[in-house]
């Protein structure tokens, strides 16, 4: 689901320095409760990381997701992963409007909450094949997000490591008809999100393997004037806003994703293979790869790599090292390092004109371009980049385009000159 690009400002903080973590989450105009709710669970998670903090291996990163966006009434996703050796990404869900905010929990009448725990279990045990996977859990612990698809299905999300392996990340449960189950918030949501047919709930990554609709159109960048745009850290709420410019523009682009905003929205990034996007790897869970040990690298890399290939069919591109942070023994994990050589710093200035000045200034032929598709100013910008720089006459294309001949063990900040 795509919030309005005025309706919300992501606000992020972040830190070069240990204990490093990086979060974003929005600000909801009229409904300021949701908001300081969503604030308080990243400080709540903040000072949980910083009080234990295990050394400069870990780090922490939040991304979030609309799930509900319908006559005042919000939900948001924050999916929140710490980096360590015995870590699991969870995801909390909080909904709200002009009144209140509310968690996922009140949304399951309070005489029912145990008995949808034991319909879950039912599920879990299937997929577990055996075992008690809520033995001694609580309510409280079980119903951090829960959310529902337009037909009306309950999703609960299990946190990675609950059932089955760490790899197989979350476990979604679903209950069809869950009426019963149900608080007068409950049905409220319920109903919202029957009303949104957009909405980002997954129920489970899909394993299609739709190739592009034009992909064997690719452009000649020995012939043409070519220019890559990439964009880091989603996908996020605004990244469908971005593909609809570029779809209507005729122009492409590179989409370097974080693992779990993958898992978050499997449709977007189909949609992006689809349109004949570049996808890319932007590690699990956002470290700086100088701090972690090769393991680790390989992990954050390899991790991201297989969910988008059960996505998408294929492998990414290229990874992209956050904070563009590696060293000439950094593993690779079988791919090309992919750079940049224009900054735009729009996750810093925060404003549309000032972030396409900085590409239209800084174009040159072979240039690769950051940005990051998860701020509302960036999507903002997008169509007047493209109209400009379609205008000088380049054409917008893929990291695979700009580069076709790129070596695993490679690094590029832009084409090679001729």
């Amino acid at each position: 689901m795509k919030l309005e690009l005025d309706a919300s400002d992501v606000r992020a903080e972040s830190s070069w320095n240990a204990p490093r973590y990086s979060a974003q989450w929005p600000a909801l105009p009229g409904s300021e409760k949701l908001s300081e709710a969503l604030e308080r669970q990243i400080q709540s998670w903040r000072r949980d990381y910083v009080g234990t903090y295990s050394g400069p291996r870990s780090g922490m990163t939040v991304v979030w997701e609309p799930v509900v966006n319908t006559s005042g009434l919000y939900g948001i996703r924050l999916r929140h992963t710490v980096t360590a050796a015995d870590s699991a990404a969870t995801s909390t869900t909080l909904y709200g409007d002009g009144d209140s905010s509310f968690t996922s929990l009140q949304l399951i009448d309070d005489s029912q909450r145990a008995a949808l725990v034991k319909e879950l279990e039912r599920q879990a045990v299937q997929v577990n094949g055996g075992g008690e996977p809520f033995e001694g859990a609580t309510p409280e612990e079980v119903f951090t997000d829960v959310s529902f698809t337009p037909d009306g299905t309950l999703v609960a999300a299990v946190a990675e490591g609950t059932i089955g392996p760490m790899s197989a990340g979350q476990h979604y449960a679903t209950v069809k008809n869950p009426e019963r189950y149900l608080s007068d918030d409950g049905r409220r949501v319920r109903e919202a999100a029957m009303k949104s047919p957009a909405s980002s709930t997954s129920p489970a990554p899909s394993t299609s393997t739709t190739k592009p609709e034009n992909a064997g159109k690719k452009t000649d960048c020995t012939k043409a004037k070519c220019i890559a745009l990439t964009f880091d850290d989603g996908p996020g709420p605004y990244t469908n806003s971005i593909l609809d410019t570029l779809e209507k523009k005729k122009a492409r682009a590179t989409f370097f994703t974080l693992g779990p905003a993958v898992q978050a929205a499997p449709a977007t990034v189909r949609r992006m293979v689809k349109l004949g996007m570049g996808v890319g790897n932007h590690s699990w869970s956002h470290p700086q790869f100088t701090t972690l040990t090769d393991a680790q690298v390989t992990s954050e890399i390899t991790r991201t790599a297989d969910v988008l290939k059960k996505i998408t069919g294929s492998d990414p591109v290229a990874v992209r090292p956050p904070y563009g942070a590696y060293t000439e023994a950094t593993p690779h994990a079988g791919a090309p390092f992919v750079l940049w050589d224009i900054d735009t710093e729009d996750w810093k200035n925060r404003n549309a004109d000032t972030t396409t000045k900085r590409v239209v200034d800084g174009a040159h032929p072979g240039a690769i371009v950051l940005m990051h598709d998860i701020h509302p100013s960036t999507a903002k910008a997008v169509p007047g980049i493209v109209d400009e720089l379609q205008k000088q006459g380049y054409t917008l294309v893929t990291i695979d385009e700009l580069i076709p001949s790129m070596t695993k063990d490679g690094v590029y900040s832009s084409a090679p000159t001729k």
